[in-house]
């Protein structure tokens, strides 16, 4: 799946050139030592979150919601 160009799979850095810059936030899994990072867009009137554990963004997962 893509959107605006952008997909799971692409860092950061990939996402942000097609869907334009935004911040990312820290955030975690199960418990805060385990640390993820996230890209959220409004696209089409639903939030498209962009996960990794990498604080770049490598390797991303991309949810809809």
């Amino acid at each position: 799946i893509e959107i605006g160009g952008a997909r799971s799979g692409m860092d950061f850095a990939q996402i942000q050139d097609k869907l334009g810059k935004t911040s990312f936030r820290q955030t975690w899994i199960e418990t805060p030592i385990n640390a993820a990072y996230e890209l959220e867009y409004r696209y089409n009137g639903r939030a498209v979150v962009f996960f990794s554990r990498q604080d770049k963004g490598a390797n991303s997962i991309m949810s809809i919601y």
